[in-house]
């Protein structure tokens, strides 16, 4: 009964809680569609345009610095730096506009490539994400070190972005330059239903938030775990339980256990949250640990939780929220 009555009073606070982050961080991956700007330089791509010649992605999307003519495919730019491509003989730089504009036929889920900064200024880039209906959903930022070298960033959005734009905090928002674009087509629809929220803060200040992208059909095996708001640069795994529970300063740590016995713990997914104080993993939907049968099945509902480390004095410890996934 007083389970019960502490999952009645968790799962009330989730009303009032905020919503799982909308842009997760993400790793190098290779997506549906590439972007090195090679075909555009060969198809006759010159000058300074508007928008990009031939299209880009495969001719699945737009690249504009609207108002401006700053589109500009080179094969190397001096400024305050020498900055060369990334691979192959073409990089792109964007050299006036408030931002560079990508406009995309389909949303994307997964937007990444790599950014370089040849002005005599660091900076800081702002990318912003809307949906189809030109919502935004959210501006995450990197900072800009003006040493020309090229440095990976990307996102999982979920609920898919139909539009992008990147804006440098210097310059009028232009001199971004990108190679190796990559781009994953679909809605990017998140999954489950978020409970025990919002989770104790962490040393970032904020709540560590978990997502989920994938299906809820168990026969397909497509799971992919999100935490997002922890503190950067420590480490952490994701748990599983088909059984809800609430432990509160767990482990005398910061954070609320809202799994109970039996527990799995994907310790094979160990990672470090990075820069971004984020994780990710892929679930073996097939080997849940410490489960019998290891299984996900149809009509089965499973109950998810991350543990990170963290630095606060006296708390080494936290946890996100829940997720509750029913799977059919």
């Amino acid at each position: 009964m007083h389970q019960h009555l502490l999952r009645a009073a968790c799962l009330a606070l989730t009303a009032a809680a905020p919503a799982a982050a909308q842009i997760v961080p993400i790793g190098p991956f290779t997506g549906d569609n590439s972007e090195s700007f090679e075909t555009q330089a060969a198809a006759g791509q010159s000058g300074f345009q508007p928008c990009m010649v031939g299209r880009i992605f495969q001719n699945t999307a737009d690249m504009c610095t609207p108002g401006a003519n700053g589109i500009h495919i080179t094969g190397g730019w001096s400024y305050g730096c020498q900055i060369a491509p990334r691979t192959g003989n073409w990089l792109h730089g964007s050299s006036s506009g408030s931002g560079t504009e990508l406009t995309f036929d389909s949303p994307v889920a997964q937007f990444g490539g790599y950014f370089g900064n040849n002005t005599p200024s660091a900076g800081t880039v702002t990318v912003s994400f809307y949906d189809a209906s030109n919502n935004l959903i959210g501006s995450p930022q990197f900072p800009f070190p003006n040493d020309c070298q090229w440095y990976w960033q990307g996102w999982q959005i979920l609920g898919g972005a139909a539009r992008i734009v990147v804006a440098n905090s210097n310059n009028g928002g232009a001199y971004v330059m990108m190679e190796d674009l990559e781009a994953s087509l679909g809605a990017g629809v998140g999954i489950g239903t978020n409970f025990c929220s919002p989770a104790n803060a962490n040393s970032s200040g904020q709540p560590a938030v978990i997502s989920a992208t994938g299906s809820t059909l168990a026969s397909d095996a497509d799971l992919t775990l999100f935490a997002d708001q922890l503190p950067p640069n420590q480490f952490g795994y994701f748990l599983c339980s088909k059984v809800t529970g609430f432990v509160p300063n767990v482990g005398g740590g910061q954070g609320n256990f809202c799994l109970a016995v039996p527990f799995g713990r994907f310790v094979a997914g160990l990672q470090s949250t990075g820069a971004g104080g984020t994780l990710q993993y892929v679930v073996d939907m097939n080997n849940m640990p410490n489960h019998q049968p290891p299984q996900v099945l149809a009509g089965d509902t499973w109950y998810f939780q991350a543990w990170f480390r963290d630095v606060n004095p006296g708390n080494t410890s936290n946890l996100t929220d829940g997720l509750e996934i029913q799977f059919l």
